[in-house]
């Protein structure tokens, strides 16, 4: 995408099948939905072209602003406006779950052919999307974010006694950074540190809302340093929030463990060295690949009724440390994550009859 004079232009990319005679080349076409604004989108959106690529999917990106409001309708509205159909294309559309009404863009959709699936949405509302009236919307991949921020926090706790940073008979203090209160996986995340928070007697000193802006957090722990002494534990619910905050403040945090989440390959790595950050908890960042190869089969005439209730799947997670992080390491060496070749995911392609997309086994 480029931004020319304040005109987005729109791009599309066509890539052809593998050349292969037991792979038919698939008339379809995938937009996704996607935000513009953090490095785990960065990294999501690549995997997305990645397995496109790798599937020979016609695919095409429009971006979204999530502090806009309604952003992510009218920007499903737009690539709707956009599709014609007598195109001889089935189109897809891939999008994240939002809490405003959808009804307007499934019958839209409904009447040019094109079919969603949802991403990044809560367990609620992809089940309140699938069991409505559209037989346009085919299912929903979903990540557990209360369970992510939970196991952000138990693992920081478990890492700050076993460093000896609390004594045992000690009660920890976190500070902990989201982004902005309406924010779904802001609200699920938290929700998850308290439930840690109240099974580990820890204590939150201070929350903080970043608006997903690192640096406004490195000002915030600035402040909460020297407002919380006894605080040695700093929990994000981003990845490049923690990597901001070790390395603009390596100093003030050097007794202290910092953690988030995403798996970004920056915080792997990091984590990997053994210094004060201590944990990253991520896999989601994989789902539009999932996606795509779910699409790509269900296009192909393989559907997922039989793995997936009410046509949920639920996203895999797991938090690295020191410890854990080389289980990561032997699929992807270096963290290299382009190694990672969709095809040998689908069940179309593989006769196989399950999918197998938790990379850490």
């Amino acid at each position: 995408m480029w931004r020319i004079g304040g005109v987005i232009l729109f791009l599309v990319f066509t890539v052809n099948i593998w050349a292969s005679p037991n792979v038919p080349k698939p008339q379809l076409s995938i937009t996704y939905v996607v935000y513009d604004n953090t490095p785990y989108w960065n990294l999501a959106r690549q995997v997305a072209i990645d397995s496109a690529r790798d599937l020979g999917v016609s695919f095409a990106m429009e971006f979204i602003d999530p502090a806009e409001d309604d952003a992510v309708r009218r920007a499903v509205m737009r690539v709707l406006n956009r599709l014609c159909k007598v195109d001889h294309t089935i189109h897809y559309i891939v999008l994240p779950g939002y809490k405003f009404g959808a009804d307007d863009i499934f019958k839209k959709g409904q009447d040019l052919g094109v079919r969603f699936f949802f991403y990044s949405s809560s367990p609620a509302e992809a089940k309140k999307m699938r069991s409505g009236s559209w037989s346009n919307v085919i299912g929903a991949l979903v990540p557990n974010d209360e369970q992510a921020g939970y196991q952000l926090a138990k693992s920081l706790i478990l890492e700050a006694r076993q460093r000896k940073i609390y004594k045992p008979d000690e009660t920890p203090h976190i500070i902990g950074f989201g982004s902005w209160k309406r924010d779904n996986v802001n609200t699920d995340r938290y929700a998850g540190l308290l439930r840690a928070a109240r099974e580990e007697g820890a204590v939150i000193d201070q929350y903080f809302m970043t608006r997903w802006d690192a640096q406004l957090a490195v000002k915030q722990a600035k402040r909460a340093l020297k407002m919380y002494p006894n605080s040695k534990i700093f929990w994000t619910a981003a990845d490049h929030l923690s990597l901001a905050l070790v390395r603009d403040l390596s100093t003030e945090l050097r007794e202290s463990v910092v953690g988030g989440i995403d798996w970004l390959p920056e915080a792997v790595t990091t984590v990997e060295e053994g210094n004060s950050l201590a944990v990253t908890v991520g896999g989601h960042v994989f789902d539009l690949g999932w996606i795509t190869t779910i699409i790509y089969d269900y296009h192909h005439g393989v559907d997922f009724a039989d793995l997936a209730p009410d046509y949920i799947f639920k996203s895999k997670m797991h938090p690295l440390t020191l410890e854990s992080v080389h289980a990561l390491q032997k699929t992807f060496p270096n963290f290299n994550f382009s190694k990672l070749n969709f095809k040998s995911y689908s069940r179309y392609i593989n006769h196989t009859s399950n999918y197998q997309f938790d990379l850490i086994k």
